[in-house]
């Protein structure tokens, strides 16, 4: 029996020795070296490039099932069902959910969704600024799409919803031109901001 673990690679220039991809290659050696405990031969993939290239592979050389360890695709959460889907589509078992279920769980807001119509607490959260209820913070700004911390850090962490705008106005080049103070329900200011561009 051929088993191939495909995993999450570090993208070209991203450190092969940061947290996640450490945590990834420990899980391959781990599985690895059970399955051939269990008399399995074994080859690992690194899903790094385009899905294409480990659609040829696979079609060159199809293993009877995967141990799908993908967790990022090009760098991104978000697309975390790509490979499921390959898998499917080539009808290779492979462990793990399916694509549909990683497509509908690679969204954390769609997640909350699903968990408050299905009766479960979840915690307070929005995903705009003109939901009802917004104004009381702190708030943590956190990508829909991307597991942990990823580009999190203390900015993350908001007194209104209005200050991750604010921040990236700044490091961007804007200026600040106009102030309208206690402009919103929750007493914050309204603040318009300019860049200046040179032809």
């Amino acid at each position: 029996m051929q088993a191939l673990i495909v995993y999450s690679g570090a993208l070209e220039g991203e450190s092969s020795a940061s947290a996640d991809n450490q945590d990834t290659l420990m899980q391959v050696a781990e599985i690895s070296n059970l399955l051939k405990q269990m008399e399995i031969n074994v080859k690992e993939i690194a899903l790094i490039g385009s899905i294409g290239e480990i659609e040829h592979y696979l079609m060159d050389n199809p293993p009877d099932f995967i141990f799908n360890l993908v967790e990022t695709l090009r760098g991104t959460d978000g697309l975390i069902y790509l490979a499921a889907g390959l898998f499917e589509s080539l009808q290779i078992p492979y462990t793990g959910c399916s694509a549909l279920c990683l497509a509908l769980l690679s969204s954390k807001i769609r997640q909350k969704k699903l968990l408050t119509v299905a009766g479960l607490l979840t915690a307070d959260f929005v995903t705009g600024f003109k939901e009802p209820n917004c104004s009381e913070g702190p708030w943590i700004v956190k990508s829909d799409t991307e597991h942990a911390s990823v580009g999190m850090s203390a900015e993350s962490v908001v007194e209104t919803l209005n200050q991750p705008a604010r921040s990236f106005y700044h490091k961007t080049g804007f200026e600040e031109c106009s102030r309208q103070k206690n402009f919103y329900k929750d007493g914050d200011d309204k603040v318009t901001f300019v860049k200046w561009i040179n032809n």
